[in-house]
């Protein structure tokens, strides 16, 4: 799996981005979170955001609906994405595989 995240796009688009990635934990985590984090507030208009474990489906949904961005581990918490506003971006981490599921 790639560690390396490099953020593209134009720093100077009109419309601010606004990405909100999931704190998973177990075995679904970001296992580089802080470094996305960090690359992703080194944007400069760029509104980077977590979500911590254990939030209510409710406080899940007011986070969502002013994100633009929404990165998250394969999994259940997926559904959340029906929060986001429409034209919105899902970006779905899938794990390595090593063997059956």
């Amino acid at each position: 799996m790639n560690r390396n995240w490099t953020p593209v796009g134009d720093s100077n688009a009109s419309v601010a981005r606004r990405p909100l990635l999931l704190m998973a934990g177990g075995r679904r985590k970001i296992a580089n979170l802080g470094t996305l984090l960090s690359a992703c507030r080194a944007q400069a208009s760029w509104h980077c955001a977590a979500l911590p474990v254990g939030v209510s489906l409710l406080q899940a949904a007011a986070a969502l609906s002013r994100a633009n961005i929404f990165v998250s581990p394969h999994g259940a918490d997926m559904v959340n994405a029906f929060a986001m506003p429409a034209g919105a971006a899902v970006i779905e981490i899938m794990p390595e595989h090593r063997g059956a599921c």
